[in-house]
């Protein structure tokens, strides 16, 4: 199991572990979660039961069986992908820190910090977190969580970093998202963010 205290993004009640699913004492929901390669798959958003609206490409509802097509991605090696490098992520990483990489899609900067820290990475789009050919599931993460940055599923206090690159351009309550940040994060904690510059020609 993970020895992460969950809450309700909802009620934000404490969560309690069942067989397969987080339930929720306050509101009666349960959160379902899946084993796949020692990651832990935890969906927040209930996928199975509701489509997807991240519509992150502009033009789709990303439309899952989530338990199917999850399951399906057991051949894949834990560790075994390629190391792409970005320069303007710089900085150390450390060992043996609570990591959440949020809003982290692909899992594009997994390798920098996932073998030597306990990593989670969070992001609202199933597809490109789990689905995709270049999916999370194999780049070292302890567990990928599928919820909104806006009502984080964990107590106060829960990491000892945040990493949250090329996503705050894409919110609208900013406040509110930095503000989950500042929760979930222990005291003197830290914040890796970073966001394009949107008046540049690129």
């Amino acid at each position: 199991m993970i020895n992460l205290e969950f809450i309700c993004p909802e009620c934000r009640s404490s969560l309690q572990p069942r067989v397969q699913a987080y339930y929720c004492p306050g509101c009666s929901k349960e959160y379902p979660y899946y084993l796949v390669n020692d990651v832990y798959i935890i969906d927040f958003k209930s996928l199975n039961a509701v489509p997807c609206e991240c519509n992150r490409d502009g033009r789709t509802v990303c439309q899952v069986e989530l338990g199917s097509e999850v399951l399906s991605q057991k051949g894949i090696k834990k560790n075994d992908y390629i190391e792409v490098r970005h320069t303007f992520i710089k900085g150390d990483f450390g060992r043996g820190n609570r990591i959440l990489d949020l809003g982290c899609g692909e899992g594009p900067y997994a390798y920098r910090f996932t073998r030597e820290n306990e990593s989670y990475g969070l992001d609202a789009c199933p597809k490109r977190l789990l689905l995709g050919e270049d999916n999370a599931i194999a780049k070292g993460y302890k567990a990928l969580i599928i919820a909104e940055g806006l009502s984080l599923p964990f107590a106060d206090a829960s990491f000892d970093m945040v990493i949250c690159t090329e996503v705050i351009e894409h919110v609208l309550e900013v406040r509110q998202l930095v503000g989950e940040i500042n929760r979930v994060l222990k005291k003197g904690g830290r914040l890796i963010l970073s966001t394009p510059n949107l008046v540049g020609l690129g």
